[in-house]
């Protein structure tokens, strides 16, 4: 399944903030992240949920080889990360699996990291995933730098920002089609790292 395409103006903002610099060192991406406010130290992420957080992909570097993920505070414990596609603009949905990690096994405190070989539309909706076997504290997103990609709760006073989705997957090998019945994250959402090859 094709991913699914966004207004130019949405593309613009996400295009910049995609681009390397071309300098010494790595260069890695943050599902949602769209502008400046750092990294929080870090949040208690339940066992089997399934968190996925909806971003664009690169115009510039369309080819993902690593994903990753922070554990600020845990013991041993594993965990899976993965891309999903959009199932359908009109339902901003998580849809067909695009990639699975495989199992990364978490030792304590540290960045985590996993090979992947993904080529993404530019320009287009997906979903990066997360899904843990126990309970560990990660790193996570601060909400004022996230984008507005699912918009808020509703169009009252309240103005909670959805970040993602999350629904409840006992952990195993992440599913093909991304389960239904997911509810809207407005929380911090776990910060998950995406590297490009090219």
């Amino acid at each position: 399944m094709s991913g699914v395409g966004v207004p130019s103006r949405q593309r613009c903002a996400w295009d910049y903030r995609n681009i390397g610099t071309g300098g010494a060192g790595e260069t890695w991406y943050v599902a949602g992240q769209a502008t400046g406010p750092a990294l929080l130290a870090g949040s208690a992420l339940a066992p089997d949920l399934l968190v996925a957080v909806p971003f664009v992909a690169s115009m510039h570097g369309n080819a993902l080889d690593r994903l990753g993920f922070e554990v600020t505070s845990g013991g041993v414990d594993t965990g899976r990360l993965g891309i999903y596609d959009t199932a359908a603009l009109t339902t901003l949905y998580p849809g067909a699996l695009v990639v699975d990690s495989g199992a990364i096994t978490i030792t304590g405190a540290v960045f985590l990291s996993a090979t992947v070989s993904a080529v993404l539309t530019p320009g287009r909706l997906y979903w990066a995933a997360l899904v843990l076997d126990t309970n560990n504290t990660i790193r996570v997103c601060n909400v004022g730098g996230q984008g507005n990609i699912l918009g808020i709760s509703n169009s009252g006073g309240v103005t909670a920002l959805r970040h993602g989705v999350t629904v409840a997957y006992a952990y195993a090998a992440l599913p093909a089609t991304f389960p239904g019945g997911a509810t809207y994250l407005t929380a911090s959402p776990p910060a998950i790292f995406m590297r490009y090859s090219a």
